[in-house]
C-alpha cells in the first residue's frame, strides 16, 4: 500500500514539474494535409522573419519562450495574428484545398499526431533567446549583446540633432518593408580583433534609421526587420525573408534596405561583400556578396527597392579594416543593377566611409538623415543625391581631412524615373 501511494506521489510530482516547465513556453504547431498538397516548400514567417520552410506533408512544432503579439504569414497571403501566452499550444492547419487557419486544440492534436509513426515528417524548433521572435517593449528598450558569456548593455550616446524632432508622416503604407542592419562590434565575436576594428556608431546609425523608417518613410513598425551586430545566419535569414516578402507582394512591395558596418572586397575578384560580425576579411565565403544581395532584392517584381549602404568596400573602415596588416586598398568591382533599384553608397572607389564623432554617427548617415529631417521627407531622390554628393565631400574634408564622395547607382530600368521618387511617397 505504501509503495502504491509513493508511486502515485511520484507521478503527481512529475506531472506538476512538467506542467511548471510548460508554463515557461508556448508551442505553435503547423501542419500540411492532403495527398495532393503542393510539392513546393511553404515558407513560415513569424513577425516578418522566415523561421522555416515547411516541406510537403510535414509538421512543425515551434517552441516560443517570449510572449505577446505574433503575426504568422503563410502562402496564399494568409495572415494569422496570435496573442501568445506561455503554457499554451496553438494548431494551424494548412490544407491542400482551402485556406490555412487556426483550429481547436482537439482537432489540431488529432490531425497533427496522425503520422507519429513517421518521425521524419516532424520537425521541432525553438526560439533563440538572444533573438526573440516576439520583441516586447522591455526587450526593445533594454537591448543587450552577448560577449564572452556575459551580458553587457549596449552603448548609449548623447542624442545629436538628428536623433530628436524626427518628422512624422501620416502616409503609412502597408506595402512598405524595411531591413535595417547595424554591425558595429566585430571584436567581441572574433578572436584577435581589437576594438579599433569595430565600426563606431554603426548600431546608433541603425537605431535612428529605424525611427526615421517608421516615422518619416512610412514603414509600419511590424514591417521592419531590425538587426544589431548580426551574425552570418541572421543576415542570411533576414535577406531571405525580405526576398520572400517581395515575392509574396505581387509587385506592390516598396523596399528599404539599410546597412551600416564593414564592407570588404575579394582580393582576387574585387567583388564587394557585406560582413557579418562573426566573419573576418579572410572568410568571405560566409559573408554577403553585394551582387547576390541585389539579385535577391530584384528577383521578383516590386514597386521600388532603395538600398542605403554606409560601408566602404575597399578594405578600409571607419577606424581600422578587418585585415589591417594587409596595408593595401582595393578598388571594388562595380555591380550592374537590375529591377526598380536605386543604391545610395557612402563612398567611392578606394575611399573609406568615415565617422562624424561629434554627432555619434557615420558621416554619410548623419547628412542623409539631416536632409530628410529638414525636408520632412518631402525630397526627391535626385535632390537627395545631389545634396549628399556635395555636402559629404565638403564636410569630410573639413571634419576628417579625407576624401569621401558618395555615389548613387541607378538601375537601367528606372533611369528615367528615379529622380522623381520621394522618401515619403505613398
Amino acid at each position: 500500500m505504501k509503495s502504491k501511494t509513493l508511486g502515485i506521489l511520484i507521478m503527481l510530482f512529475l506531472s506538476l514539474n512538467l506542467l511548471a516547465q510548460n508554463d515557461n513556453y508556448s508551442i505553435i504547431h503547423i501542419y500540411r494535409t492532403g495527398f495532393l498538397t503542393a510539392l513546393n516548400d511553404y515558407p513560415v514567417i513569424f513577425n516578418n522573419m522566415v523561421i522555416y520552410e515547411l516541406p510537403y506533408n510535414n509538421r512543425l512544432s515551434y517552441k516560443i519562450y517570449s510572449e505577446g503579439k505574433l503575426n504568422i504569414e503563410l502562402p496564399g497571403n494568409v495572415k494569422i495574428n496570435l496573442n501568445v501566452k506561455n503554457g499554451q499550444e496553438y494548431y494551424i492547419k494548412c490544407p491542400n484545398t482551402g485556406i490555412s487557419k487556426l483550429v481547436t486544440n482537439d482537432v489540431g492534436k488529432k490531425d497533427f499526431d496522425k503520422e507519429k509513426d513517421q518521425p521524419n515528417l516532424y520537425t521541432e524548433l525553438e526560439e533563440d533567446l538572444n533573438y526573440p521572435v516576439i520583441r516586447n517593449a522591455n526587450a526593445i528598450n533594454n537591448p543587450v549583446t552577448i560577449k564572452s558569456d556575459q551580458i553587457e548593455e549596449k552603448k548609449t550616446y548623447i542624442p545629436s540633432d538628428i536623433d530628436i524632432n524626427i518628422p512624422f508622416s501620416t502616409n503609412i503604407n502597408q506595402n512598405k518593408y524595411a531591413l535595417i542592419i547595424g554591425n558595429e562590434d566585430y571584436s567581441s565575436y572574433q578572436a584577435g580583433l581589437n576594438s579599433e576594428s569595430n565600426v563606431d556608431f554603426a548600431v546608433n546609425d541603425a537605431r535612428i534609421m529605424k525611427e526615421y523608417a517608421k516615422s518619416t518613410f512610412g514603414v509600419p513598425d511590424e514591417n521592419i526587420i531590425y538587426l544589431e551586430n548580426a551574425k552570418t545566419v541572421e543576415m542570411a535569414r533576414a535577406i531571405k525573408t525580405l526576398s520572400i516578402i517581395i515575392k509574396s507582394s505581387n509587385g506592390k512591395a516598396d523596399i528599404l534596405f539599410y546597412y551600416a558596418g564593414h564592407g570588404f572586397p575579394d582580393e582576387l575578384t574585387n567583388e564587394p561583400y557585406l560582413i557579418p560580425v562573426d566573419v573576418g576579411g579572410t572568410d568571405l565565403q560566409f559573408a554577403v556578396k553585394l551582387s547576390d544581395l541585389y539579385t535577391q532584392l530584384t528577383e521578383f517584381p516590386s514597386q521600388k527597392v532603395t538600398v542605403i549602404l554606409d560601408a566602404c568596400f575597399s578594405g578600409g573602415g571607419r577606424n581600422q579594416s578587418l585585415v589591417a596588416a594587409r596595408g593595401v586598398k582595393v578598388k571594388p568591382k562595380d555591380n550592374i543593377l537590375t529591377g526598380n533599384m536605386v543604391v545610395f553608397t557612402a563612398s567611392s572607389g578606394e575611399q573609406s566611409s568615415l565617422p562624424y564623432k561629434d554627432k555619434n554617427h557615420g558621416l554619410f548617415t548623419y547628412f542623409l538623415l539631416k536632409k530628410i529631417q529638414e525636408t520632412e521627407g518631402n525630397i526627391s531622390y535626385k535632390e537627395l543625391s545631389d545634396f549628399l554628393g556635395e555636402q559629404v565631400a565638403i564636410k569630410s574634408a573639413i571634419i576628417n581631412q579625407k576624401e569621401q564622395n558618395p555615389q548613387t547607382l541607378i538601375s537601367v530600368t528606372v533611369k528615367d524615373q528615379w529622380y522623381n521618387w520621394k522618401i515619403n511617397q505613398d
